[in-house]
């Protein structure tokens, strides 16, 4: 008993109703030699060749009325050809294939070709089993459609040979798929891919553009998606059919195309041919809708979606036939699933991505004038997992000429980010070997070159792009190469850059132009370490795309050869009758020249003392060296920075600082290291979310920390600085913060302050007078990390917008910490709108019993400072409780006399009220009884410390130079 496949429900379920052995979906040969000829209408014409072909039953229906007897086959204009692939001995049946030919113009020639295959007997939904609806439409009248091996009677979409794929996806050409039999759709006239379109403007052949619009896999007249693919450079040719450049996928939109009904004549079949098909949904019709081929570039900017994303192949190794394929707005540190590279289908490294996660640009594009690629107008951001060489492609199905490698990991990665939403990227971020830390980093609003000229995709089309495009290649080139015989001249390069330098081709000249750039900018900024009042116009000559003065620049620069050796020495004198231990000494590096940052040491006696680079200006470039020293009374002593690769400073962590934020927030995607179980990812510079909730925050803000203590800033409204007390030497930015109640003991310690409405430890306030707030209430706020090191980290808030008695404000606030030490300094910068009303504050717990306060104004010789020592440490933060009546800490805060305006004081905090200013420095601090290292255990100690601290930052190391 034969079987007949019937939908039912939305699952497809096979029904036993038998097929009659006289049914004409039975096949008629008993013999696979035999060949039978039969006239149905009885016309005295033939009207169906029944053979077998290549293994298999195969039945013809003449549609044109031109069979003859002597045919051994149908022609491919007009005929209609069944398969028995299951050799059951029944004709469209579970999968079963039928190909049909229609020659819409009568010339002889199918203008269209359409290629059916059925589900399988035993799949349990309408998708399984492969089944298959297509139509190729022959635009260009080639001859060439869809490529189906007569051999296996099987669509080969894939078959290709080197870039060339077997299909007619080259020229001017379309087709309408779907992966579901036409008799489960409920409109056979509407598809899924609907159409896909290809496009050849200069008649080479080969597509120059190729659109696919996609409505829901189970139709129902909607397009929703659209791919749009670019070969912007024009470089495909013989050998090199598919080679697309970039492609743009919008998303998530709706443009209706229920009246774009396009006519098939000859697709209807005849009537004495359907009674031959057990499911002829197909055959009744005669003509199908879709945006047709001369519409599609308009509508795929009609189609109102929610967001756009974009992708560039930087490596060039992609020659799918359908597009570059789309990387997702994922992890770009992740290969594969989770990842950037999540499509199976696409470069698993390699690529650029960009996300307009809002569609707010529309589609439009733009070159960047530091190094001319092309951008997405409107992406929040974007990343380029960079592929030097081409490597790996590891994309299924991508061809002959496509590599299958993978690599291990992902390594240097380039981050864009649009921080300001005007839709152009300003922040770039280099993560030179894939550790998901920021190694260099440039800001774009520094030198107001983010803005740059749009291109209307939608107006511009191929050809504008491409002559943008082959515009801004050659100017790159030119630029790339007065840049590269500027250094060689002054012999900053050598010849390992041959491979680079002899660009011939548009791709060529955009790539290697870009890269040989950046390879120069890397080497001058590398021989430029010791001068940093050098590197300034460095960045600014490269970032602002000025080459000719950066030639300029190059030609007239004393570069420093770091290979000889060098060796400086500096005289360290404390100037006061008093011990000083862990004092930070800086030197910058213009007091370093010949230094070789990368292998420097610094040495007391022969000792190698612990060091770091530092980033004082938080421009993501170190210019400066920093080390501890001790000191005794009055003491001089004498220390050497000289280069030496085998002693090259290793030291210990006890410093951090970070910013992290919610992996659950578009924010998070990009550089950083992952914390708690990848709950949150750590960033080098972060704009504060509109909402301000501070919850997005890992530690609610920045934190910053030594051995000894630890602080939090909750960014937020409130502002305040919170103090982690540390039992041990154990980092609190590990993954037990996320996993407890930070307010009970943890294996590093816990919180101990209960803040309330106070500004905290150092908390900073403007106004005076009841009426003060923190500048964390303004619109805009951005953290820098500047410095995450061994011995000293620091972080830069960013305020913009502050509104103050009818003026507007912006400022910076730098907070530093280096290791053996308490205190946070706190350097407070107006950048706009001049002198403002500054205080800092420090919580008030003096009203509770067991709980001091001492204070010291007008001070001379020291700074002035109020402290509190005693039981305010707190159990949770809603009870004014001391957790153990063991616990004590206490809490300080030191500011310059000159800057004091008043000191005020209420039940909630001290107030230093500053002098209206446009820069403040003091320092906050909290002590914990609890350390686990000489613990300061009552306030005459803690007082005396505050008081100590308050002479050593007035009477600051004096540092001499002298050359060895």
């Amino acid at each position: 008993m034969k079987y007949l496949s019937v939908l039912f429900t939305m699952v497809l379920v096979l029904t036993s109703t038998a097929i009659s052995e006289n049914s004409k979906f039975k096949s008629e040969l008993t013999k696979q030699d035999e060949i039978l000829r039969t006239d149905i209408t009885g016309d005295g014409k033939i009207d169906i060749i029944e053979r077998y072909w290549n293994n298999k039953r195969v039945r013809w229906f003449d549609e044109n009325g031109n069979m003859s007897e002597s045919d051994m086959n149908g022609d491919m204009a007009s005929d209609c050809l069944q398969v028995d692939m299951d050799d059951d001995g029944f004709y469209d049946g579970p999968s079963d294939v039928t190909i049909k030919w229609v020659d819409t113009n009568e010339d002889g020639r199918a203008d269209w070709q359409f290629y059916i295959r059925n589900p399988i007997t035993n799949q349990n939904k309408k998708t399984g089993g492969k089944p298959v609806f297509m139509a190729f439409e022959d635009v260009d009248g080639d001859g060439v459609m869809h490529y189906i091996d007569w051999r296996t009677f099987n669509l080969e979409s894939w078959g290709n040979k080197g870039a060339l794929f077997f299909p007619d996806y080259n020229g001017n050409s379309l087709f309408i798929k779907t992966h579901i039999a036409p008799y489960t759709l409920k409109n056979v006239q509407y598809n899924w891919e609907n159409p896909f379109a290809f496009y050849d403007f200069d008649g080479d052949g080969c597509s120059e553009m190729c659109i696919r619009m996609t409505d829901k896999m189970h139709p129902d007249g909607t397009i929703n998606d659209v791919h749009i693919s670019f070969d912007i450079d024009n470089d495909s040719q013989t050998g090199n059919e598919a080679d697309y450049d970039f492609s743009l996928f919008f998303t998530d939109g709706e443009l209706d195309y229920k009246s774009k009904f396009h006519s098939i004549p000859g697709l209807k079949a005849p009537e004495w041919v359907l009674p031959c098909f057990q499911h002829s949904e197909w055959r009744i019709i005669d003509g199908l809708y879709f945006i047709g081929y001369d519409e599609c570039f308009e509508a795929v900017f009609d189609t109102d979606a929610n967001s756009c994303w974009f992708v560039f192949d930087e490596d060039d190794d992609d020659h799918r036939w359908e597009r570059v394929e789309m990387y997702q707005p994922k992890d770009p540190y992740i290969l594969r699933d989770g990842g950037l590279s999540h499509h199976i289908q696409s470069d698993i490294i390699g690529d650029r991505g960009e996300f307009d996660l809002d569609n707010s640009g529309q589609g439009q594009l733009y070159f960047s004038e530091w190094d001319s690629r092309l951008h997405l107008y409107g992406a929040e951001w974007g990343a380029w997992t960079v592929d030097s060489n081409g490597q790996y492609h590891n994309g299924i199905n991508a061809g002959e000429a496509t590599s299958s490698e993978r690599p291990e990991r992902v390594g240097e990665t380039v981050h864009y980010r649009d921080t300001n939403g005007n839709g152009f990227f300003d922040l770039i971020e280099w993560d030179l070997d894939g550790d998901r830390q920021t190694d260099y980093f440039v800001s774009l609003l520094k030198y107001g070159t983010d803005k740059r000229p749009l291109i209307d995709t939608s107006k511009a089309g191929w050809n504008g792009i491409h002559k943008e495009f082959v515009k801004e290649a050659e100017q790159s080139w030119r630029d790339a190469y007065d840049l590269y015989r500027a250094c060689w001249v002054r012999g900053v390069v050598g010849a390992n850059m041959s491979e680079i330098v002899n660009a011939a081709s548009t791709w060529q000249k955009y790539s290697d132009g870009a890269k040989l750039k950046e390879k120069l900018f890397w080497i001058i900024d590398s021989k430029l370490k010791d001068k940093p009042e050098k590197r300034i116009f460095l960045q600014k000559y490269f970032f602002t795309a000025d080459f000719e003065k950066l030639c300029e620049f190059v030609k007239t620069t004393e570069f420093t050869d770091f290979n000889k050796e060098s060796a400086i020495e500096f005289v360290l004198e404390n100037p006061i009758k008093v011990s000083r231990k862990n004092e930070l000494i800086i030197i910058p590096y213009s007091e370093l020249k010949g230094i070789d940052s990368a292998v420097y040491c610094v040495k007391k006696n022969g000792e190698v003392l612990a060091s770091q680079l530092a980033d004082l200006d938080f421009d993501g470039i170190n210019d400066a060296v920093v080390f501890l020293m001790d000191f005794t009374e009055k003491e001089r002593i004498e220390v050497q920075i000289e280069n030496s690769a085998s002693n090259a400073n290793k030291s210990e962590k006890m410093t951090h600082s970070e910013i992290s934020i919610s992996s659950k927030l578009s924010e998070a995607v990009g550089s950083g290291k992952v914390a708690d179980q990848g709950r949150f990812i750590s960033k080098k510079i972060l704009v504060r979310r509109d909402d301000k909730k501070s919850t997005d925050y890992r530690f609610e803000g920045p934190l910053i920390e030594s051995e000894k203590i630890g602080y939090r800033l909750y960014w937020d409204n409130r502002g305040a600085i919170d103090a982690f007390g540390k039992t041990g030497t154990a980092f609190i930015g590990d993954a037990h913060f996320a996993n407890k109640n930070h307010h009970t003991m943890q294996s590093w310690g816990r919180d101990i302050l209960h803040n309330g409405t106070a500004l905290g430890i150092g908390g900073l306030g403007i106004g005076m007078d009841g009426t003060r707030f923190s500048p964390s209430s303004a619109n805009y706020g951005e953290i820098v990390i500047g410095n995450d090191g061994p011995i000293y980290s620091s972080y830069r808030m960013i305020y913009k917008g502050i509104e103050y008695q009818g003026e507007k404000y912006d400022m910076t606030w730098d907070v530093a910490m280096w290791a053996g030490q308490h205190a946070m300094k706190h350097d407070i910068t107006i950048t706009k709108g001049g002198k403002l009303q500054l205080l800092a504050a420090l919580t008030n717990h003096s009203d509770m019993n067991d709980v001091t306060m001492k204070k010291t104004l007008n001070n001379k010789g020291k700074l002035n400072w109020v402290a509190t020592f005693g039981k305010q440490v707190f159990a949770d933060a809603n009870k004014k409780l001391a957790a153990k009546s063991t616990e004590k800490m206490g809490l300080g805060l030191l500011w310059e006399n000159r800057q004091l305006k008043e000191f005020k004081s209420n039940n909630v905090e001290f107030e230093a009220v500053f002098k209206p200013a446009e820069h403040i420095t003091y320092y906050s601090l909290a002590a914990y009884n609890s350390e686990k290292d000489q613990p300061i255990d009552s306030d005459k100690d803690f007082y005396s410390y505050v008081d100590k601290l308050a002479v050593l930052k007035a009477n600051p190391i004096i540092i001499k130079t002298r050359e060895k």
